[in-house]
């Protein structure tokens, strides 16, 4: 395998966008593309990214191949990139190797362990409500909403959507509309509703800076779909299970 990405600094973003659900992961690669899908130990989120064989400068891959490794592992070693700055990855012997070309050139590995043998499915789910919405928008949100409560509702309205965090002194809502440009490209089954578990949303919501928008599908006691393309480079997204009310 050897890849050449032309972007280090969105690389080490879209890994960091991985590691909110999981840390160890296994790299699937064949004559299309990449892809990591993984599942966190509670089983209650999965990451599923995707990453066309056209989003490399560079693409030698033998069908079927697979690498795992600690995404925290790489992250450490890539906190000082810039933009611009080329990166390849090749794996050597029981390492998988970063080779950066920039603003200086330098390189590591990380330790290659055995990692999933199959594919994990996706949730077979038919979600009825959907939209996309700013990240800035969702990004408020859930920023101030994780000072109030742990858990976030999302209801369907005629033409909205109301997002809501309810604490046991405070509360926090925010709503998504057509005319204010919060709520695009909508499709919404009124009385809908589901609440998912603030801390979760958070940590995803803030680690996808590299979009401008993201999508969200939904629907009564259903998981939560998240949706973020990465400009021409691919896409990650997300299903988070329903968080059971008392």
């Amino acid at each position: 395998m050897k890849l050449v990405f032309g972007d280090a600094k969105l690389l080490r973003g879209i890994l960091a966008a991985v590691a909110t659900v999981v840390d160890e992961v296994t790299l699937r690669a064949d004559v299309d593309g990449v892809g990591i899908r993984a599942l966190d130990m509670a089983e209650v989120s999965m990451v599923d990214l995707s990453m066309p064989k056209s989003s490399f400068e560079a693409y030698e891959v033998a069908d079927g191949e697979r690498i795992a490794f600690r995404v925290t592992d790489v992250l450490k070693l890539l906190r000082s990139t810039v933009p611009n700055e080329k990166v390849r990855i090749e794996p050597h012997e029981n390492q998988l190797w970063f080779y950066l070309t920039g603003t200086f050139t330098r390189s590591f590995g990380v330790p290659i362990f055995g990692g999933e043998a199959k594919d994990l499915p996706l949730p077979k789910v038919n979600l009825r409500s959907s939209f996309s919405a700013p990240i800035t928008v969702m990004d408020q949100l859930v920023e101030n909403g994780r000072h109030v409560s742990d858990s976030v509702r999302i209801e369907s309205k005629e033409n909205g959507v109301v997002l809501s965090v309810k604490g046991e002194v405070s509360s926090f809502t925010v709503e998504l509309l057509p005319q204010d440009g919060t709520l695009k490209d909508y499709v919404l089954v009124p009385g809908s509703a589901v609440s998912y578990d603030l801390g979760r949303l958070q940590k995803i919501i803030s680690a996808l800076g590299f979009s401008e928008s993201i999508r969200i599908s939904y629907d009564t006691d259903l998981p939560l779909h998240i949706n973020s393309q990465i400009d021409s480079k691919g896409e990650v997204s997300y299903f988070i299970a329903p968080k059971v009310e008392r």
